[in-house]
């Protein structure tokens, strides 16, 4: 081994030793000299010795590896934190590396300017570290070669601005995605007024010389222009400095004349055309980006951008074959002619235009070349993916990859011509009255302009003839239809515009018959096939017949005439497979599924294709298919037998695409199972029947699959079976598992073997994902299912020759796993998974011996999965919190110790009672009593949430835990939810026991099936007779602790106060404004609009245009950035001051309570926030408060302590807090709350001489699983952006929790009736009892006659369509549907109701400021009592001026001083808010003055009367006829059968 070496010494001899071992042919010499390179990273001078080997070395190829050593070692070390380099050295580095660059040449110079690169983002992009790098660049471009040419440079002026391309990368994206509008950077706007604004002179000096000498001379300047360019490019890419800007038009001039300078007609005859190439592409690039990037600055420019790329298009018509280079200029040049027509003038530009575009320059496009019939026969999959842009015809074998081509753009292209509006078609009208005409001629001009499809792209289609029969792929007829129908298929959406007569007619005279041939063109076909796929959406369904017809016929076609015929059978198994996932389906199923099977036994890449159509055939035809399904699985199995590669040799893409292609087939097959009582029976007897054949052909599978031993010699490692199609072997094992009726069949077909290897298998699961593991959980059902009817001896024991493990080891193992897997989903499932496991065993002995196995290991990994969540009141704690339940009720010692594992001595309270039992019992019984999601729906959860509770309470009595005040808390809070959750469920029983007596009445749902048969039933009342007498035999034991708990109930019979049944009255503030897109600078006060000076206790406030309604934000995706800025002004506005509530009634508010530590260490979440970017990092550091946040702890002024004394339960109080209160009395007042129901100072009861007094307050939950409270916030209860509209609901902090069903619905109403840049978004929510919905709008303007009936149909499209569907049935409330349905609704929004009246008229009343005389024309209040719109609904009177429009910034309306005659807008009263339901009152209505946009904010403030159902619960609860005994709804831990509807997803 060779000596270590001391790198103290090390020079730059040995690293030129190194780096030339590093290219040595031995493995051990390049190993050794690689660690010792590693190891000199921590040389402080190491970068720069590579950087000298780099510019000084002997050997090109010494100086080409230094120069990629030190780029590969600065992009992993160059940072303040992984440096080794002081301050000093890393400057002296930086310095020498750029006067390195200046001059070298050759190789070196790419890889040192990538290096060059590393070091500017940290040191010069991130942090200005380097102010010489600016100045030494600018003095090297001004004594550079090119500029100095009269005498030699050491110079080079290509090293200078290759240096100055490295320096402005990183500022081609934006360097805070968290930032709206992220400005200039300083150092960006440095680098363009020094550097690149000068270096424009030299760049037009060079196009001149460029456009002067014909294309030929001065190419050596190419790379020159080249680079500036995309320094430019690079530049304005995502900003645009102001430095650039002001000779923005002096660049975008020599750009075009480069573009002017592009030629496709000529053969590339000059040496080296990469560069101009190059150059020309750059310049397009620029062009697009100017455009959708900065299109408020090149609105001029646009003419002479589609001058010239006009121009390059148009050179389509006479070439035959293009350069690579020059197809992506094509194509780019297409792309740009798409993004003008999307903008405001591109119309104008682009529309005379569009004949010759689609004659000279997109047809030529689209038409058959050579190199297509080249392409098909040298890789059809590659001919598919690159011409026939569709996701479904893109195979496996294609990778997926987008190829951008000069066809797809020109498809794209079309498509937007196809669909853009045409000038307004002429209508004679005679003897009309005029007015009427002119309102005629205003609704053509808006709704009856005719599409450039019918005007221009359907008659220039119509001129080319089908094919004959048998024409050669060479001949002019078949190398234009191949364009023609590329065409149809590119102008889809026109065609879903149109009448299904337009559809059906070039179906049948353009399509079809190329399917009816005798010898018919393949490359037609495929594109045919292609052509079908995409009209999918718009194809008639009495076409259905002959589109299957067509696509089979194709599907089934051999080769013929010596031309492969592989593309057109795969576009025909993808155009099929489409066409069902749109739900276009066939009349006979029967030959669709012939064929399917028949391409399965092809050769392999076509059976892929074939599989994948069955799977396709199989989820989509359902019963129709189901009776083949028997038949078809057993031949694709004896066709897969085939196909099995040796073992452990991976398995083929078949027999992947096999399996999935079985599972489908078994899904279809169990979701077609019949009911009993179907045919007198028959129908089930035959489904059963099917069902033995198919768990035969799957068991056959498997068993090849998984038990055919190994290939001789193949090691012990890799004899284990793969895992490949796991998921979908599960959905197999199911079948298997499922139709095994004894213990013979399950011997016969293998299943305890088959069971075992999977069970292994899913041991090592890894791939977590919403369908895949969901197959596995219900194999393991299916599994637990089986052993409960025939018990298998592995399933519970290890038999070590076998396997190291059982079945339910493993399926315990993968059950854990997906508990602690950051997947959401998978551990839903597993929680419910480890309830079945739990209870898999039905003799008592083996269940201890599982519960000894099982309870450690599902308890460890649920407690640790609920530390880490931000809050236990966040859906995924439900779960958890009741997998530790049923673990505690089985082995409460063990999980206590888990729980209080890892606790520190503070962890421990003063009575030695586990900190940790306490804060999970505090989650349970928050869990119990909780009126809001998550909360307990199931009867499964609430019997098993009842059983903890009171296992947890029996569990502090047996072991004296009740002598501390948190353990105190703790109990009461048990006690509590334990009566709350009692009179839930009994309601729910009687509520199921009602259902049963009415037979037309719908069940449960199916939430607890093992109801569905009588012996089940049975079964429950044996199981409820058990543990009645369990709790009797434990109320003997704690006779206190019963009488306790009728003292309680005495208590609220007595002390009940009746006047909470009418349920208290909320103040809601609502605001609405139409921010025009405009972003809030740092110093607006939203104080006046959201009226803080009286908070209210719910704030809904929306907003209208909170993004500019251009075409990237409508048709792409939203831009979210603002809606941070404004939440974080909203925070800050609504959170300036704590307020302290009356605490006179315990139902609208509490009293604020001492601040404490706990209270103090939370107070870094209301920092103080002054400016735009502090408002936003609040709103990061609070991501989601409602997550993060617990209801407040209510301290009264007593401490409370549960003593446990001489076996007797006693409720005593401390002496130190007791003095004054022996004598006094508890008044019991319910309140409704998410953890508990608060009760206060009542009732006596006395125990020897001491009195009692019981006044828990409402229990917080430790840090352990959330953090601390803030109290009387107001937090975030929801939001939600479509578009420019936005909605956000903000709730007092002491509310929330009676917050709950929350749903959101959007319905856009904008363009097309569809897109969201007009509509609404609509929030329905619960508070307590009363449903409230809040609609934020935005309807169509405009001050047209006619526009307002436009509205109106929005008003009623938004409630037509908007509904809150229920995800499942709620056991308690009657969940509202639509907007209608709530009872109580706000509407709010830009509804842009305009003045009913002439503009002279209107600006008169205007400026007399006479609002009253200019109300009785608005246009809302005309139709409102018409009854058009809004009937019923209310509005207070309106007192303020118009809110729109204004002049921003100014309190002026916009066109008040222009002349009569030019276009003004006249001020209206757009902005609105209305109102709906009884138990509402307005008190304010009033407009804000904030000058930001042409809108005026509008608020309104309401009392609303909600209803509070706690109180009539605790009435029933109280009296004689309503009592709940708890032995009547609970069940004994050893028969427990709840695992399959326990939390259910």
């Amino acid at each position: 081994m060779e000596a270590m070496v001391d790198m103290t010494c090390v020079g730059q001899e040995q690293i030129a030793q190194w780096l030339h071992a590093v290219a040595s042919s031995r493995d051990a010499v390049v190993q050794t000299a690689t660690q010792h390179l590693e190891a000199a990273h921590n040389i402080p001078q190491f970068p720069l010795l590579l950087l000298t080997l780099s510019a000084e070395g002997q050997e090109k190829g010494q100086r080409v590896a230094a120069a990629t050593f030190l780029k590969n070692f600065l992009k992993k070390q160059w940072t303040e934190e992984g440096s080794t380099m002081s301050a000093k050295e890393r400057c002296n580095f930086r310095n020498q590396l750029v006067e390195v660059l200046l001059c070298i040449d050759g190789l070196v110079l790419k890889q040192l300017a990538e290096a060059l690169h590393q070091v500017a983002i940290n040191d010069f992009a991130k942090a200005m570290m380097w102010p010489e790098l600016v100045p030494t660049l600018k003095a090297a471009i001004q004594n550079s070669d090119v500029m100095i040419d009269t005498k030699p440079s050491r110079f080079k002026t290509i090293n200078v601005l290759l240096c100055l391309q490295q320096i402005i990368k990183p500022f081609r994206y934006s360097m805070d995605p968290m930032v709206a509008l992220d400005p200039v950077p300083d150092q960006l706007e440095l680098i363009c007024k020094e550097l690149l604004a000068p270096l424009h002179d030299m760049f037009h000096r060079l196009v001149q010389q460029l456009a002067g000498s014909k294309e030929k001379a001065f190419l050596q300047h190419d790379n020159i222009l080249l680079i500036i360019c995309k320094c430019f490019h690079h530049a304005m890419k995502v900003h645009m400095p102001p430095s650039l800007l002001t000779c923005l038009e002096l660049w975008f001039e020599d750009i075009v004349v480069l573009l002017d300078m592009i030629g496709l007609k000529r053969s590339i005859d000059f040496p080296d055309p990469e560069p101009q190439l190059k150059l020309w592409k750059r310049c397009l690039h620029i062009c697009c980006n100017l455009v959708t990037q900065h299109h408020k600055h090149v609105d001029k420019f646009l003419p002479p951008m589609s001058s010239a790329v006009l121009k390059i298009v148009g050179h389509m018509a006479n070439v035959k074959e293009l350069h690579p280079m020059q197809q992506c200029i094509l194509s780019v040049s297409f792309d740009i002619m798409s993004i003008i027509l999307e903008t405001g003038p591109g119309w104008q530009l682009l529309a005379p235009h569009f004949s010759d575009l689609l004659e000279k320059a997109i047809f030529p496009t689209l038409i058959m070349r050579e190199m297509d019939i080249v392409e098909w026969e040298e890789d059809g999959d590659e001919y598919l993916q690159k011409n026939l842009p569709t996701d479904v015809l893109q195979n496996e074998g294609s990778g997926g990859k987008e190829v951008l081509t000069p066809r797809r753009s020109a498809l794209n292209l079309l498509g937007l011509i196809a669909t853009a509006k045409g000038p307004p078609t002429a209508v004679a009208v005679k003897n009309v009255d005029p007015q009427q005409q002119k309102k005629e001629a205003k609704r053509k001009n808006k709704d009856d302009q005719e599409m450039a499809g019918d005007i221009l792209v359907m008659p220039f289609l119509s001129q080319f003839p089908l094919p004959p029969d048998g024409s050669p792929p060479t001949s002019e007829r078949v190398i234009n239809y191949y364009g023609v129908i590329m065409a149809y298929a590119s102008i889809q959406q026109f065609f879903d515009s149109q009448e299904d007569e337009m559809v059906t007619v070039m179906l049948q005279t353009c399509v079809f018959p190329l399917y009816s041939m005798l010898s018919p063109n393949p490359y037609l076909l495929a594109n045919a096939n292609w052509l079908l796929a995409e009209l999918a959406t718009c194809l008639p369904e009495d076409l259905s017949d002959d589109v299957f017809n067509s696509l089979t016929k194709a599907l089934l076609a051999p080769d013929a005439s010596g031309i492969s015929w592989q593309p057109v059978r795969a576009s025909a198994a993808g155009a099929l497979s489409l066409l069902l996932q749109e739900d276009y389906k066939p009349t006979k199923w029967l030959p669709l599924l012939q064929a399917a099977v028949a391409g399965a036994c092809k050769p392999d890449k076509e059976a892929c294709v074939s599989l994948h159509l069955l799977a396709a055939v199989a989820e989509s035809g359902e019963e129709d298919v189901a009776p083949y399904v028997p038949a078809i699985s057993a031949e694709i199995q004896r066709e897969l037998s085939h196909h099995f590669p040796p073992h452990p040799q991976p398995w083929p893409q078949m027999v992947e695409l096999g399996f999935a292609a079985l599972a489908s087939l078994a899904q279809t097959w169990d979701s077609a199972e019949p009911d009993e009582d179907e045919d007198d029976g028959k129908a089930l007897l035959a489904w059963k029947a099917g069902s033995s054949t198919m768990a035969s052909t799957f068991s056959c599978l498997l068993q090849q699959a998984w038990l055919t031993p190994p290939q001789e010699g193949t090691p012990k490692s890799h004899a284990t079976p793969l895992s490949s199609c796991l998921s979908n072997a599960s959905v197999l094992l199911a079948t298997i598992l499922r139709c095994t009726p004894d213990a013979d069949i399950t011997v016969n077909m293998s299943v305890e073997l088959l069971l075992l290897v999977w069970a292994n298998l899913v041991a090592n699961w890894t791939v977590w994902a919403d369908e895949e593991d969901e197959f596995v959980f219900d194999a393991i059902q299916e599994a637990i299912a089986l052993q409960g009817r025939h018990p298998m001896l592995h399933f519970t024991q290890v038999d070590a020759a076998v396997s190291p493990n059982s079945i339910l080891d493993c399926l315990s193992i993968f059950a854990t796993t997906a508990m602690d897997s950051t997947y959401p989903s998978a551990c839903w499932r597993a929680c419910r998974c480890s309830h079945a496991l739990l209870h898999v065993s039905s003799m008592s002995f083996e269940g201890e011996e599982i519960s000894k196995a099982l309870v450690p290991r599902f308890s460890k990994v649920a407690t640790k999965r609920l530390q880490q969540l931000s809050s236990v009141i966040v859906p995924l704690a439900k779960p958890l919190i009741l997998v530790i339940s049923m673990c505690f009720i089985m082995l409460p010692d063990t999980v206590e110790k888990i729980l209080s594992a890892g606790e520190d001595a503070g962890a421990v309270n003063d009575d030695s009672t586990s900190h940790g039992l306490l804060m999970w019992a505090e989650a349970l019984a928050g869990l119990a009593g909780s009126k809001l999601e998550p909360g307990l729906s199931l009867e499964s959860e609430m019997k098993l949430a009842a059983m903890g509770l009171q296992k947890v309470l029996d569990h502090m009595i047996q072991y004296d835990m009740l002598q501390g005040h948190q353990a105190c808390q703790t109990a009461h809070h048990c006690l509590c939810s334990l009566l709350e959750v009692t009179i839930d469920l009994k309601e729910l029983l009687e509520s199921s026991e009602t259902n049963e007596s009415h037979p037309g009445s719908d069940s449960e749902d199916g939430d607890d099936k093992y109801n569905d048969n009588e012996e089940e039933d049975d079964s429950n009342e044996e199981e409820t007779r058990e543990f009645t007498e369990r709790m009797n035999q434990l109320d003997c034991e704690h006779k206190q602790f019963k009488e306790f708990l009728m003292s309680v109930e005495c208590t609220h019979r007595a002390n009940r106060n009746p006047s909470l049944l009418s349920g208290p009255e909320y103040g809601i503030a609502v605001g609405s404004w139409n921010v025009a897109g405009m972003l809030p600078p740092d110093d607006i006060d939203l104080r006046e609009w959201l009226d803080t000076s009286e908070p209210a206790d719910i704030y809904v406030i929306g907003f209208q245009e909170i993004v500019p309604l251009i075409a990237c934000n409508v048709v792409c995706m939203e831009d979210e950035a603002p809606i941070p800025i404004w939440e974080g002004l909203i925070h800050h506005t609504l959170n300036n001051k704590i307020q302290v509530f009356n605490a006179d009634d315990p139902l609208l508010s509490y009293r604020e309570p001492p601040i404490t530590s706990q209270c103090d260490v939370c107070s870094h979440h209301v920092p103080e926030v002054s400016g735009t970017n502090s408002l936003l990092k609040t709103v990061r550091n609070e991501e989601d408060e409602l997550s993060a946040l617990l209801p407040p702890e209510q301290q009264l002024s007593n401490s409370t302590i549960l003593h446990h004394k001489q076996a007797q339960i006693n409720c005593l109080t401390s002496k130190q807090n007791m003095s004054g209160l022996e004598n006094e009395t508890l008044h019991l007042h319910p309140r409704e709350d998410s953890t508990s129901i608060e009760w206060s100072a009542g009732a006596t009861m006395e125990d020897d001489k001491e009195s009692m007094s019981f006044a828990p307050s409402v229990s917080s939950t430790s840090a352990m699983f959330s953090s601390p409270c803030r109290h009387n916030q107001f937090l975030r209860i929801v939001s939600k952006q479509m578009v420019g509209i936005f909605i956000t609901i903000w709730i007092r902090s002491d509310l929330w929790h009676h917050v709950h069903d929350i749903k959101v619905c959007s319905v856009g109403c904008g363009i097309f009736n569809y897109l969201g840049n007009k509509g609404a978004v609509s929030v329905s929510l619960f508070l307590h009892q009363t449903s409230f919905c809040f609609v934020c709008t935005h309807l169509k303007s405009g001050h047209e006659e006619g526009d307002e009936l436009r509205r109106n149909a929005d008003v009623a499209e938004i409630l037509r369509r908007t509904t809150f569907p229920r995800l499942m049935k709620h056991p308690r409330i009657e969940l509202p549907k639509t907007i209608m349905t709530h009872d109580r609704i706000i509407w709010l929004g830009d509804l842009n109701y305009r003045v009913d009246a002439p503009d002279e008229y209107t600006w008169e009343l205007v400026n007399q400021g006479a609002w009253e005389s200019l109300l009785q024309k608005d246009q809302l209040t005309l139709e409102q009592r018409a009854g058009r719109v809004f009937e019923g609904w209310h509005e207070n009177p309106i007192c303020f001026p118009p809110t729109y429009k204004f002049i921003i910034n100014s309190d002026e309306y916009f066109g008040k001083d222009a002349p009569i005659g030019t276009k003004r807008r006249t001020p209206a009263w757009c902005d609105r808010i209305l109102w709906y339901g009884k138990g509402l009152r307005q008190l304010e209505y009033k407009q804000a003055e904030s000058q930001l946009s042409d809108h005026r904010p509008v608020s309104s403030t309401f009392m609303a009367e909600v209803e509070i159902k706690s109180c009539v619960k605790l009435k029933r609860a109280c009296s004689k006829n309503a009592k709940v005994e708890a032995e009547e709804l609970l069940e004994p831990r050893t028969t427990m059968t709840i695992s399959d509807n326990i939390l259910v997803l």
